[in-house]
C-alpha cells in the first residue's frame, strides 16, 4: 500500500496523523494475539453480540463475518478488527426500524475495517464520532444517506474502497482527517468528498460522475490531491 507523504500539511497536522500510524504499528507489534471471533450470518451469528463479548477481555480482538448479517453496529473499543471472511461479506441495513448508522466506531482507536460490503439503505453507512481513528481497506458501501460521516477530531485512513450511489454525499467531515488512497467516489446524489476544516489527503483516486462537486473542501481544510481522477461531476474541486 502507498505510503502517503501528507503533502501539504501543517508540522501539527503531519504529527498528528503520523503519531496515529505509528501507534498503531507499534500497539499492533506489543499487543497479544487477537482473539478471534467467527461470526455466521446464515447460522443467525451476530457482529453486535460479538462486539458485547469483546468488551469481557482487554486482549485485541478480530471479529470474522461470514455471509450478511442485518443489523447496526456500535464499535466502542480500541482493538478492534471487523474482516469479512470473503468479498460478499457484510453489513446489510434494509428494513431495520431507526435511523442509526449501520456502523458506528465511537471513542475507539485502533479500529480496523477490512473486506466489507456495507448496504445502509438510505442511512449512514458508517460514522466515526468522539476522536475516533479508523483504518479501513476492501469497503464497498452502497446506497447510504451519507456513505461515511466523519465528525470533529476523527480519522480515518481509507484504501482500496468504492462509496457509490449515496443520496447525499460519498464522504463527508468536519473537522476530520480523512486520508484516501486508492479509492473511487461515484454516483453520489451530492459531492463525492466534502470536508468543512480538517484534512484531506487523496491519492490515486477517483471522484467522479457525483450529482455536485467531485471534491468539496471549505472553511479552512488543507487538502493535497495528487494521481487522482475528479471528472464528469457538475464541479470538479471547489475551495
Amino acid at each position: 500500500m502507498h505510503e502517503l507523504p501528507f503533502r501539504g500539511f501543517s508540522p501539527k497536522v503531519r504529527l498528528a496523523v503520523g503519531v496515529w500510524s505509528l501507534t498503531l504499528a507499534v500497539s499492533q507489534a506489543a499487543s497479544a494475539a487477537p482473539a478471534v471471533i467467527a461470526v455466521d450470518c446464515a447460522a443467525g451469528g451476530s457482529v453486535g453480540a460479538a462486539l458485547v463479548t469483546a468488551r469481557t477481555t482487554f486482549q485485541p480482538v478480530e471479529i470474522v463475518i461470514k455471509g450478511v448479517c442485518k443489523e447496526r453496529i456500535v464499535i466502542d473499543r480500541d482493538e478492534v478488527t471487523l474482516r469479512g471472511a470473503d468479498a460478499t461479506a457484510g453489513l446489510d441495513g434494509s428494513g431495520l426500524a431507526g435511523t442509526e448508522p449501520l456502523v458506528t466506531v465511537n471513542d475507539a482507536h485502533r479500529v480496523v475495517l477490512d473486506t466489507l460490503r456495507l448496504t445502509p439503505t438510505g442511512k449512514t453507512g458508517l460514522r466515526l464520532e468522539s476522536g475516533a481513528a479508523v483504518r479501513a481497506s476492501g469497503l464497498e458501501i452502497e446506497g447510504a444517506d451519507f456513505g461515511v460521516a466523519l465528525f470533529p477530531q476523527t480519522t480515518l485512513q481509507l484504501s482500496g474502497s468504492s462509496v457509490f450511489k449515496s443520496a447525499q454525499t460519498g464522504i463527508s467531515g468536519r473537522g476530520a482527517a480523512l486520508i484516501v488512497n486508492n479509492c473511487k467516489v461515484h454516483e453520489n446524489g451530492a459531492n463525492g468528498i466534502g470536508l468543512s476544516g480538517g484534512l484531506l489527503d487523496m491519492y490515486g483516486s477517483v471522484s467522479e460522475k457525483n450529482s455536485f462537486h467531485g471534491v468539496s473542501v471549505l472553511d479552512g481544510a488543507t487538502a493535497s490531491i495528487a494521481f487522482s481522477s475528479i471528472d464528469d461531476n457538475a464541479v470538479g474541486v471547489f475551495v
